[in-house]
């Protein structure tokens, strides 16, 4: 059965499948494994070889999952077989709620505004310092032997008054550019800044072989201090989201029995 695959190639393979008949590879006791199956997990620009190879261990571990299952339902007693059936069921039902809280949350809840994100944050300052750098800035990267690098050079040393020339050599020359004046970016954002290199306010440059980088800095936060709230925010969305979830199902959940108990859905027997 294993060797079957490792005769052919996945190219070959392909040859029987077409979309309304598809190739049945192997079968383990009424159970089948199809062509359109082995093409699914196979990695791409894979080689025929590795192909083979590939393929014959996936249906190999498939086989073994089937023989292994039938061989434990039929040595399973009727005691084990019912707390199967128990976890089946819990697990069904978690799943059922959990979608349907899931949907409850997407339909009720409602994300959270800029006061309680401010409040948040003001509350909380101290639990949001910066890992590593960050700045608002312009970033580009040309190739060394880019024309005119002096007047780009001079252009950014007055990026307000001369970024749309800035913008149009970008647009021709550049490997790499960022325009990030509103928005805060991280240091890691820029995988070419040297490990050693210090970023500060204004023009600086740095270089590698091929290409000269320019990064100019306008406001700049060092690792360590606290962050500013605009970017703060990005964390503090979540943390909301998912207080206001549960917050929200606990009230759910509270109404939801109350209303039952009122409506004698609850029967108590023992007080």
């Amino acid at each position: 059965m294993f060797l079957f695959l490792s005769l052919f190639s996945c190219e070959r393979l392909k040859h029987y499948n077409t979309s309304s008949d598809d190739l049945a590879l192997v079968e383990v006791n009424g159970e089948k494994l199809y062509l359109s199956d082995i093409e699914a997990i196979l990695p791409e620009n894979i080689s025929s070889e590795d192909s083979a190879a590939y393929a014959d261990d996936y249906i190999k571990k498939w086989a073994t999952r089937i023989l292994l299952y039938q061989k434990a339902a039929n040595n399973i007693d009727s005691k084990q077989e019912e707390e199967v059936a128990r976890l089946v069921e819990d697990y069904r039902r978690s799943l059922i709620v959990h979608l349907y809280q899931r949907n409850l949350i997407a339909q009720k809840v409602k994300a959270p505004t800029e006061a309680e994100l401010l409040d948040y944050y003001k509350a909380n300052s101290e639990d949001f310092r910066l890992q590593e750098e960050i700045f608002k800035g312009l970033y580009m990267g040309v190739p060394k032997n880019a024309p005119k690098l002096s007047e780009l050079r001079r252009d950014l040393g007055n990026i307000q008054k001369k970024l749309q020339e800035i913008e149009k050599f970008s647009y021709q020359n550049a490997v790499g550019y960022e325009y990030f004046m509103e928005n805060w970016m991280k240091r890691s954002d820029f995988p070419n800044i040297p490990q050693d290199f210090q970023p500060r306010k204004g023009l600086q440059e740095f270089s590698d072989e091929q290409n000269v980088y320019f990064l100019y800095v306008t406001e700049l936060k060092q690792k360590g201090e606290t962050m500013p709230f605009d970017f703060a925010k990005q964390e503090i969305v979540p943390i909301l989201r998912e207080q206001k979830s549960f917050d929200f199902i606990r009230r759910f959940d509270d109404e939801l029995y109350e209303r039952a108990v009122r409506k004698e859905e609850i029967v108590r027997n023992i007080k």
